[in-house]
């Protein structure tokens, strides 16, 4: 059976931090058919993680922002079309490998059901959630899991949650 395992919590929470970190293991695991990617127009990618491990994860972060800002002030932060295309590329990568790793936008929204909802309503697919705390803070992401009945595990970041996930 294919899965899809998304990541949310608040912002900042540490989801571009774990993606990255499940990338690298994956990367190392042997297996082939998997495939990690952001679904958020927050413009932080693993290129933002690479640069944390290079210690250059300040000044990416503050080019990943810049970027973001621009989108958002061209009104297509969430717009329509990106939620279309995020859907798009899920269903694409669901099709094509037997693990997508999706890091979602830091706030549970209609936008984010939108592109959730391919993996839910697809056959075949097994769906699972990690929230990210901080500071205590779920952003409303444990409540949003419960309404949709996907599993879900609740966390803060740490450097071995990576291989707790994939192991799941």
């Amino acid at each position: 059976m294919k899965k899809v395992i998304f990541l949310s919590g608040p912002p900042k929470a540490g989801k571009s931090r774990l993606r990255g970190d499940i990338y690298r293991v994956l990367l190392n695991s042997g297996n082939r058919s998997w495939f990690v990617q952001a679904f958020s127009p927050d413009c932080e990618g693993q290129w933002v993680s690479d640069c944390y491990k290079n210690g250059l994860g300040g000044e990416a972060e503050n080019l990943a922002r810049k970027h973001k800002n621009a989108v958002k002030e061209a009104g297509e932060f969430f717009s329509p079309r990106f939620v279309a295309a995020m859907q798009q590329q899920l269903k694409g990568l669901i099709t094509a490998f037997d693990l997508v790793v999706a890091d979602l936008g830091g706030i549970p929204s209609a936008e984010n059901y939108s592109i959730i909802s391919v993996a839910l309503f697809t056959p075949g697919v097994s769906v699972e959630a990690v929230t990210l705390m901080r500071d205590g803070d779920d952003g409303g992401w444990k409540d949003f899991w419960k309404e949709i009945a996907v599993p879900n595990t609740v966390d803060t970041y740490h450097s071995d949650l990576a291989k707790k996930v994939i192991k799941n």
